[in-house]
């Protein structure tokens, strides 16, 4: 079956259906994934179940992986893997971070990426749509 391919807005965000992103993608699949993140710049993979390598093995098609700038942080160990940013208010034992974080945190998240992220939303089982695009 082919990627199904069904936009949220015209020119913003869509969501891809009909892949199974943990396993092999076939080329023709890959294609078509690569041109509605071309179009749409947000994709929303719904029922997907990946480990951390699947993950990291889809996120390779598009070009080499790097690391999270949470890696040069010397007061805090990382919470997942390096190639993962790690944007959340979590810390390294998965505890919420306490006030006296909040400032680190601000200052970190707002460090521009190099590169897009691949990313979880959570979805209104109502009808489909992500929380914040109506």
């Amino acid at each position: 079956m082919a990627v199904t391919v069904c936009p949220i807005t015209p020119n913003f965000a869509t969501e891809v259906g009909d892949i199974d992103l943990s396993r092999h993608i076939e080329a023709a699949d890959l294609e078509a994934v690569k041109e509605a993140f071309a179009k749409y710049a947000v994709l929303i993979f719904p029922d997907q179940h990946l480990s951390q390598d699947q993950h990291l093995d889809f996120a390779r098609h598009f070009g080499p992986l790097e690391t999270t700038i949470a890696l040069h942080r010397k007061d805090e160990p990382l919470r997942i893997r390096q190639e993962f940013a790690d944007v959340s208010n979590l810390n390294s034992k998965s505890d919420v971070w306490g006030k006296e974080s909040a400032v680190a945190h601000r200052q970190l998240v707002q460090t521009p990426a190099g590169a897009s992220v691949l990313a979880l939303c959570a979805f209104d089982s109502a009808d489909r749509r992500p929380y914040g695009i109506r």
